[in-house]
């Protein structure tokens, strides 16, 4: 059955709500975005049009996923970093806001450093901290 997209989020946002407490409204919402193709603002402006015939049906797998435990970022394959958005797999490691503090932190560093400052990232996950720095 077609469904508005804010009908979506609403049963979406109420299935998370349980595991995900505060989280579940923005996961709903990156959920729907991922599923539909759109972006946070253009789904804002869709808000109470239909979506398409699947989009209910794509939104409750990863909803699924979720409650079974699988991070959001997996599930769409991607993470927004320092300005950057960075393709995931199960084999990445999320970046998190500690991850960030440290890389502004080495930046703060790195600028102060006299000269050309050379940083070698290894074995850091995703790799997300070199490419902040590089950026």
């Amino acid at each position: 059955m077609v469904k508005r997209y804010c009908d979506v989020y609403l049963e979406a946002r109420r299935a998370l709500l349980t595991r995900e407490g505060e989280l579940a409204e923005q996961e709903a919402k990156e959920l729907i975005c991922h599923c539909s193709g759109k972006s946070p603002a253009a789904l804002l402006s869709d808000w109470s049009l239909y979506g398409p015939e699947d989009l209910e049906e794509r939104v409750f797998e990863g909803v699924r996923r979720i409650l079974d435990g699988e991070p959001l970022p997996y599930i769409i394959g991607e993470w927004d970093f320092g300005g950057m958005t960075l393709k995931l797999t199960k084999d990445t490691l999320i970046p998190r806001d500690d991850s960030l503090a440290l890389a502004e932190l080495a930046a703060d560093c790195a600028l102060r450093f006299p000269g050309e400052p050379r940083i070698l990232d290894l074995c850091t996950g995703s790799g997300c901290i070199g490419l902040f720095l590089a950026n």
